[in-house]
């Protein structure tokens, strides 16, 4: 009992530092000449946070599924997208308190980011494709269950399998956490341009960002998926079905370790110096006089 009710405490104690950490990195506004750093050091911090709640997410998620009885199925797919959520709300909060342009003088750049100009596509594409996986097991599931959460042949019944019961709310889960990386992504091409950086090292931290992003996702995603193929195999194996069991495990290893490889692939970050020379603005850039901040338009999004 202790143990229950430390894991909830653990996970609000988190979510408080994370509020207050976001809300102390914003509150003194930055220097133009400290205006790069401090966009970097926010990044940094978000992402720390965003790995601290992902983990406290499958902390809390592991000891609360064991205490209300779920299935090892239902289990392991909520406590894993509950945690990929977590993540991916951390990096949306981050980029909503993204430092903002300040003082009498501003630099925006007047050209439109989009999602694929910051998202890696690789690593974009890897979370998409563990949606359409998803999908596939959701409707093999459905097709050779025989109750919608187990596998009935003449050798006898086996699950949990990834039938209806259990495969179509890990698909609808993993749809959310997709579409929230997503959200996340536009937040990220969206936030207004770093003050007195050059727009190529504005994109290059925009990069860095949006591949930061979708790491928890992606991992959290294609373990979720992983673990259906793995119940499935077991199943399949369960009643007789050797051969098509071992495939669908391979599978489930190779979803596995392509997830955590590319949540782990190094994030490039900017390597050219961010600044302009003085009064200088290039192509595509604006500069913004006036002692009052102005609201930014579409055009001053970076």
């Amino acid at each position: 009992m202790p143990i229950l009710l430390l894991a909830p405490i653990a996970a609000f104690a988190g979510a408080v530092v994370l509020v207050i950490a976001i809300v102390s990195g914003v509150s003194r506004p930055p220097t133009a000449s400290a205006a790069a750093r401090a966009a970097l050091r926010h990044g940094q911090l978000i992402t720390a946070l965003a790995w601290i709640m992902l983990t406290l997410g499958l902390a809390v998620g592991l000891v609360l599924g064991r205490t209300v009885g779920l299935s090892p199925t239902g289990a392991v797919s909520a406590v894993l997208v509950v945690a990929g959520l977590l993540y991916v709300a951390v990096h949306a909060v981050g980029e909503l308190n993204f430092p903002r342009p300040q003082g009498a003088i501003r630099r925006a750049s007047l050209v439109p980011r989009s999602v694929a100009d910051v998202a890696p596509r690789w690593l974009r594409t890897a979370t998409w494709a563990w949606l359409g996986l998803a999908v596939a097991i959701a409707v093999a599931g459905a097709l050779t269950s025989s109750d919608g959460r187990s596998i009935t042949r003449s050798t006898g019944t086996a699950g949990p399998y990834p039938g209806p019961d259990y495969a179509l709310p890990a698909l609808v889960a993993i749809a959310v956490l997709v579409l929230a990386a997503e959200g996340a992504l536009r937040l990220v091409a969206r936030r207004p341009a770093v003050m007195d950086a050059d727009p190529e090292w504005d994109l290059a931290l925009r990069r860095l960002g949006a591949h930061r992003a979708l790491r928890g996702g992606q991992l959290t995603a294609g373990l979720t998926v992983a673990a259906l193929l793995f119940y499935g195999g077991i199943a399949l194996h369960s009643v007789g079905l050797g051969g098509l069991s071992g495939g669908v495990i391979a599978l489930a290893a190779l979803v596995a370790g392509t997830a955590a490889v590319l949540a782990f692939v190094p994030a490039a970050a900017p390597t050219t110096e961010p600044g302009f020379a003085p009064g200088a603005t290039g192509a595509g850039v604006a500069s913004l006089s006036g002692a009052t901040p102005k609201r930014h338009g579409p055009d001053f999004s970076g």
